[in-house]
């Protein structure tokens, strides 16, 4: 029954009560308890008795909270209703960093904008065995420390003179110095101190003794950033998968650390995957990789550099690495995504930071542009010469063959003279 109550003079506002006996479930009542003039405000309230539905009260004057019509004094602010949801920020989502990067290298003066690689569909293998039988090892697109290759620490800015160009081998049963100097990996939010954090061998040796994995390959591999997808797809992948045919590796992790290091890593695992090798990349990127298209990703919402987990936190390193596997190996097709649970802090506020134009001085962008001019030439002369180093390697190599070819041609006519006196 819908019943004004209160002074004529005001718009009624409306109160719901119940009616019946203590024993059923409470029928309502709407009453008003304002006049014509007021704005309406609600209330729903049981008086049942004790074995009544339960009696709820809806009332903007005693609970905001309770509030579902407010009058023009009560209404919440968007915060305040966030706040009582329970929501978080637009903000706090996965940083679009094909987007990010694409408007910072214009804003500094670029033109053409990066194509990202792109496919329909991706490659999957299954694992063959269960993954505590599984020989397992790292491909990373980390550097190995080079002295004489200027700083390369925690806290230095980007070094492209210590750039590698070609793919290389590591012992895994030995430690190694890798660093992360010479890709643009978030310098402000994290500190480049623990290398555990995208380099996660010591950990993968820990899960191999606690028999989680059954055993690790006798060597990771490095594998260098290149803007150019054909250049990894054509010469790079095709290196990875010999190195692991030829060490008998049957599943492989990939961890990334920038936005080109995702990309090419998801190229290779897209190789190996094709070529038989069941594969999970660990990575911060989550756009990129998703937009290439891999075969299982578990994603870290963390700041590049951290994708194997937190700095100087073991139990979140080991939580990262687990949690990867279990997608390798529960994963039944391409295109899996796990998230982890894990955040980086308690705020996101770090994510509005990188690589964000909007947050950039127009003298600032200036310094940036001249800055970011002179690691390209340094970049190029490096990669100049590390790549005719390996042609003239692969020259020599080729030189040598030809010459034992040559020799045993004539080892072989000499014998054919002999058998013909």
């Amino acid at each position: 029954m819908l019943e004004p109550t209160g002074d004529a003079q005001a718009n009624p506002s409306f109160q719901l009560e119940p009616t019946g006996s203590p024993r059923a479930n409470p029928s309502f009542q709407l009453e008003s308890t304002g006049g014509p003039r007021a704005n309406p405000s609600f209330q729903l309230e049981s008086t049942g008795g004790p074995r009544a539905s339960p009696s709820f009260q809806l009332d903007s004057k005693h609970s905001k909270k309770a509030t579902i019509f407010m009058t023009d004094s009560s209404k919440l602010s968007q915060a305040e209703v966030d706040q009582l949801l329970g929501f978080v920020s637009d903000d706090d989502q996965p940083i679009r960093y094909m987007q990010r990067t694409r408007d910072w290298y214009l804003g500094l003066g670029y033109g053409n904008p990066y194509r990202w690689a792109h496919f329909a569909d991706a490659p999957f293998t299954p694992l063959r065995k269960p993954i505590k039988d599984t020989c397992v090892t790292i491909i990373t697109t980390a550097a190995p420390y080079q002295a004489d290759k200027g700083n390369q620490g925690p806290g230095s800015t980007y070094n492209s003179a210590a750039k590698f160009f070609t793919v290389y081998s590591g012992a895994t049963a030995i430690d190694h110095d890798l660093r992360v100097s010479h890709v643009a990996v978030d310098r402000k939010h994290t500190s480049m101190q623990d290398s555990n954090t995208w380099f996660a061998l010591p950990m993968l040796r820990e899960l191999a003794r606690d028999k989680i994995i059954g055993s690790i390959a006798p060597f990771f591999y490095g594998a260098p950033t290149n803007r150019s997808q054909r250049h990894t797809i054509e010469v790079d992948a095709p290196e990875v998968l010999k190195r692991c045919r030829a060490d008998g590796v049957e599943a492989v992790v990939l961890i990334p650390n920038c936005p080109v290091c995702h990309q090419t890593l998801s190229l290779i695992a897209r190789h190996l995957e094709a070529n038989g090798i069941p594969t999970v990349l660990m990575g911060c990127a989550k756009d990129i990789v998703e937009h290439c298209g891999v075969p299982r990703l578990m994603f870290s919402d963390f700041p590049l550099g951290n994708a194997a987990g937190k700095p100087h936190d073991a139990v979140s390193q080991r939580q990262t690495l687990e949690l990867a596997f279990k997608v390798l190996e529960s994963a039944v097709s391409a295109r899996t995504t796990v998230q982890s649970p894990q955040r980086w802090s308690a705020s996101h506020e770090w994510k509005l930071d990188y690589a964000n134009i909007e947050r950039v001085s127009p003298t600032e962008l200036s310094r940036l542009r001249q800055e970011f001019d002179k690691v390209k030439e340094v970049a190029q002369s490096v990669r100049d010469k590390e790549l005719a180093a390996a042609d003239n390697e692969l020259s020599t190599t080729e030189k040598n063959l030809a010459a034992a070819d040559n020799e045993l041609s004539t080892t072989e006519k000499n014998f054919a003279a002999q058998i013909k006196k």
